[in-house]
Formats: structure tokens, C-alpha cells, sequence
């Protein structure tokens, strides 16, 4: 049997990210699948080995195997190569801020060389076609795993926030000080609420002091990165998960926002129902008023719905259980693999020059 050779070019597979998260799963589908034959190429951030790399594939190009670029910047490299007619099929995906507004269309201005590209979300698909309205984009739900030790949640049990996301300066779009702040505003209405906070980063000590002066440090406890094992107790323990990311537009440099927000799909696996902004990636995370709620970001309408769920744990409870489905249905291992292969085939048959026909 003939089998396709489809190569992968990556920066990282072995860092904890959501990028690199998606290297995987690309990877050890295409490795799994047993119809294509996978090589795997590390692409270094660094100049000068990226250099490097980029003659190393330049040199060894293959013009009968298909090429999955895991960033659009990398591909953005090979313009000279792509921009030959000759050139072998070229699938990229699309993670979310590097394609957003005009920045991505400048930085990312070789995606409508690739036959095929993939988003990690709706909202990421929307503005590469706002970019490049002629670009062949979908989406291609993760696979995420849930918590095969499911904790019941009862309402006896604490009521307790939980976040997990960097604490870092350059991502205050994140929404830790939307939550304090709507934390603070909870206590002036003699609402006292526990809240985890799970992440490292140079914010912390800004945030530590905000707590502060917000007078709810008691409250508010700083847990710094923990590892998968100590993570899941912490989300055990909660009864919520919140993180308002929230979408910041500019006009000529790098937007911030949530590609997809995969931890929102990870939370809602271990059966917390999810409070998050109404902007970004995580629209595709979130049935609002079902599984969580999309919120603006204001702090007053964040500590409204944590109060919500606070006053009903009932329903609180039966959003997370909910949530936990949604995750269970849509974002499957079974599923994400159809998205990749169905890419592969897409590729391969614009190469021969055949109509692609997508098999359910």
C-alpha cells in the first residue's frame, strides 16, 4: 500500500501549551492513522538554527508529501517556496491572536498560499476570512479528555472559585483583576467566596498587592503552577470555574484574547460549569446559560452570576454535569481526528487535482 508522506513542521511537541498540545494530537493522529507515513520536523525560534532548519527543509523538500505547518509564522518562511506553482500541498493551522486583525494580516500574510488552512475556533476561522476572504479555513474542535474521576458536587459542599491561566503582565487580558474586582464587590454585599487561583507568572506580586487593597487577600489564595495531578484536586474542590478573558483590538500591533481557551473545556470536563467573557475562542467553549454563562467583561456582571450560581448550587451543579457532555460530544478524540485526516485528504486531492469530497 502506497501510503502519503505528510510532514510535520512544529516548534515544540514536549512544552505544556496549547500550541504545543495541538503539535501532538496533529502528530499522533497522522502517526496512528496508518494511511500516512509521518516525519516530524522541529522548527527552532531562534534565528539562527531556524535558519538553519528552513535550508534543512528547503534542501529535503519533498514535492510528493503534504506539509502540516503547526503556526502560520513558520509557514510564513517558506513564502518563496509556496509561491511556485509546483509546490507540494501545504495545510496550516491557525491558533487564534497571530491571524487577528491587522496585524495578522501583515504577519500571517502567506496563509492564502496554503491549500488548506485549520482554525482552533469559530472566532479564529472569522478573522482569517476577514483577512483573506477567499482562504480555505475550518475548524477542528481538540480533543479534550474529562475527568474519569468525576467528583460529585453536592450543596453542602464550600463554594469556591477556581482560575488556571499565567499570571503574566503582557496577559492581564486574561481577567484576574475583573475578578478580584468583582470578588470585592461581593464582599461589600457581605458575600465572602473562596478563590483559587492556579498559575504562575511577574503578575503575581502586582495581584497579590491588588487582593490587597481590594481587602479580600483572606480570600484569595495564590497557588502558583501545579502540577496535572495537584490541579485536578484544586478543580475537586470548586464549584466554578471563571476565567473573563476578554478580546483587546489594536490597530496595527498583536491583538490579545483566547485562541479557543482550552482550559475552559478542560474545567467543564471535570464538571465545573464556566463563567467567561463573550469575545474569543471560548465562544465555542460555552453554552451560555447551559454549561456556564458568557459575560461582559465588567466586574458587576461577573460577581452577578457567580452570586447566581452561589444562590442556586443546584443548578450550579446540573450546568457543570451538563458542561461535562458538551465536552463529552463535541470535542472527542474521534472527532479531531476526522478534522486532521479529513485536512490531509483535502490536500492531497487538491495536489492531484481532484475535487475533494469529504467522507462522514
Amino acid at each position: 500500500m502506497n501510503r502519503t508522506t505528510v510532514r510535520v513542521v512544529a516548534w515544540e511537541f514536549s512544552r505544556r501549551g496549547g500550541i504545543e498540545e495541538v503539535s501532538r494530537q496533529v502528530a499522533e493522529t497522522i502517526r496512528g492513522s496508518g494511511a500516512h507515513r509521518l516525519e516530524v520536523f522541529k522548527f527552532p525560534k531562534g534565528n539562527k538554527l531556524a535558519f538553519l532548519a528552513k535550508r534543512w527543509i528547503e534542501m529535503t523538500l519533498e514535492r510528493e508529501a503534504i506539509y502540516f505547518f503547526m503556526h502560520p509564522y513558520i509557514f510564513e518562511q517558506f513564502r518563496d517556496i509556496w509561491s511556485q506553482s509546483d509546490a507540494p500541498p501545504a495545510v496550516v493551522w491557525a491558533h487564534g491572536i497571530e491571524v487577528w486583525g491587522n496585524f495578522g494580516r501583515t504577519h500571517a500574510s502567506a496563509l492564502p498560499l496554503a491549500s488548506k488552512i485549520v482554525a482552533s475556533s469559530t472566532y479564529t476561522k472569522e478573522r482569517v476570512l476577514e483577512n483573506f476572504p477567499e482562504a480555505n479555513v475550518s475548524v477542528a474542535p481538540l480533543a479534550v479528555h474529562c475527568d474519569p474521576a468525576y467528583h460529585y458536587r453536592s450543596a453542602e459542599q464550600p463554594f469556591e472559585l477556581v482560575t488556571v491561566g499565567r499570571l503574566a503582565g503582557k496577559e492581564r487580558y486574561k481577567g484576574h483583576d475583573l475578578m478580584l474586582e468583582a470578588l470585592a464587590f461581593l464582599k461589600h454585599k457581605g458575600r465572602v467566596i473562596h478563590y483559587n487561583v492556579v498559575g504562575s507568572g511577574d503578575d503575581l506580586g502586582r495581584l497579590q498587592l491588588r487582593a490587597a487593597e481590594l481587602g479580600i487577600a483572606e480570600q484569595v489564595l495564590f497557588l502558583g503552577y501545579l502540577p496535572d495531578r495537584d490541579a485536578e484536586k484544586v478543580y475537586a474542590r470548586s464549584s466554578v470555574f471563571a476565567m473573563p478573558s476578554h478580546v483587546i483590538k489594536r490597530d496595527s500591533e498583536l491583538w490579545s484574547g483566547e485562541g479557543l481557551g482550552l482550559v475552559y473545556l478542560e474545567a467543564a470536563g471535570h464538571g465545573l460549569p464556566v463563567i467567561a467573557c463573550d469575545e474569543g475562542g471560548q465562544r465555542d467553549c460555552v453554552i451560555n446559560g447551559k454549561t456556564g454563562f458568557l459575560v461582559r467583561p465588567d466586574p458587576r456582571e461577573i460577581a452577578a452570576k457567580i452570586e447566581y450560581l452561589m444562590d442556586n448550587r443546584e443548578e450550579c451543579r446540573k450546568m457543570g454535569e451538563e458542561g461535562r457532555r458538551f465536552v463529552a460530544r463535541n470535542f472527542t478524540a474521534k472527532k479531531f481526528r476526522g478534522s486532521v485526516l479529513d485536512a490531509v485528504k483535502e490536500a492531497a486531492g487538491l495536489r492531484h487535482g481532484t475535487e475533494y469530497s469529504k467522507v462522514n
